[in-house]
């Protein structure tokens, strides 16, 4: 028996002498020779250990990782056996190749307890890197209930990957559960990702519906639901555009001022609401909108011609009367787009960030004197105080 010690010490000596010579392909042939020869020994472990080394050092890297879980495999208890699995990770994470470093963070999310949620999280982000979308959604989804330090990441994980799953029934179910989930930060994510879905499956009356519905939702704060208004006003915003006045008589022009300016003022104020979302986005895009229609009100009235039987006072004092009501308008629309830069270019100066929702506008009171026949009450064109 001694001499049999002294003969696998000689032999594992040769082997590591071959290693430091930097023969690292002779070493690794010794490394597997001794392990066939002496299965037994109490150096196999450290012959394995070490033959992981010769496979690094010949750039075997997909070798190195599949020994460093074979050895966890062979020797669980061993002090280097979970160190050897996080050697596993890095190295498939060096060749690009998450969709192998799954099984190793499983079972380190089995042996390495304490680091559990860690593991379990790195899991689910390489099933995304790898394309199993769903599988990685449904561990992100689960983390979110069940994890304290990830929760945060899982959400934002989870959310992230819902252009990608748009078939999958599973995860359009859970959005649904989410919105209506008590935790008011994360049913407003949760609806903004489910009208995200609306809006790419083309049903707009769905989608119109749902964000009338979730403006009504008592857990969302007013700078959450600015997006459902959004959706609204962009919809109106057509209804708007259609209306037509008509120049035959004094009586259309009326009628037809009467039904703009009620349509504009319906607008105007869904784009007002939508404005107080906490997403920049959301605010340069009403901000453009509120240009748009105080624009589309300006060229409709510049397009107004005195009707025929109108004599050429009565037609000049009329288009003076256009004159002064387009006046504030067109300086709105000028305020209210001058703003969008603004805002989307403190948005990029910023990074993204989400800053406090602001009132951003005030009532711009309008001193015009209107003439008899046209007793039109014109809505009060609001524009941006500021950001």
């Amino acid at each position: 028996a001694d001499l049999q010690k002294l003969l696998e010490q000689a032999f594992f000596s040769e082997a590591q002498i071959l290693e430091e010579g930097k023969k690292y392909e002779t070493a690794l042939n010794r490394y597997t020779e001794f392990i066939d020869n002496n299965a037994d020994s109490k150096f196999v472990s450290e012959a394995r250990w070490n033959k992981i080394s010769m496979h690094f050092k010949l750039k075997q890297y997909d070798k190195t990782a599949e020994s460093y879980i074979s050895f966890f495999r062979l020797h669980p208890k061993h002090e280097n056996a979970t160190p050897g699995l996080l050697k596993a990770v890095e190295i498939y994470e060096m060749m690009a190749e998450p969709e192998k470093a799954v099984g190793v963070t499983e079972i380190l999310a089995k042996v390495d307890v304490k680091n559990s949620e860690k593991w379990s999280y790195l899991t689910a982000s390489y099933l995304m890197s790898s394309g199993q979308y769903e599988m990685a959604a449904k561990r992100f989804y689960s983390l979110i209930f069940t994890s304290k330090d990830f929760k945060e990441p899982s959400i934002d994980a989870f959310f992230s990957v819902s252009q990608n799953l748009d078939q999958s029934a599973w995860y359009v179910s859970s959005i649904d559960n989410l919105v209506k989930s008590p935790s008011r930060d994360l049913a407003s994510q949760a609806v903004r990702v489910k009208l995200g879905y609306l809006e790419r499956q083309g049903n707009k009356a769905n989608l119109l519906q749902f964000a009338r519905n979730q403006r009504k939702n008592p857990k969302l704060k007013a700078s959450q639901k600015g997006l459902l208004y959004l959706y609204d006003a962009q919809e109106k915003e057509k209804n708007f555009n259609n209306t037509v006045i008509s120049s035959k008589s004094m009586d259309t022009i009326v009628s037809g001022i009467q039904s703009k300016t009620k349509s504009l003022d319906y607008v105007q104020s869904l784009y007002q609401s939508a404005l107080n979302d906490e997403d920049q986005k959301v605010v340069v895009e009403s901000l453009i909108g509120l240009s748009r229609i105080y624009d589309s009100f300006v060229k409709d009235l510049k397009n107004l011609r005195a009707p025929a039987s109108f004599g050429k006072e009565e037609a000049d004092m009329l288009q003076q009367e256009i004159s002064n009501i387009i006046m504030p308008f067109e300086e709105k629309s000028a305020e209210a787009l001058g703003q969008a830069t603004t805002v989307a270019e403190k948005s990029e100066f910023r990074n993204g960030t989400l800053g406090q929702a602001r009132d951003l506008f005030d009532i711009v009171n309008l001193d015009v004197k209107f003439l008899s026949n046209i007793d039109v009450d014109l809505p009060k064109p609001i524009g941006p105080r500021g950001i």
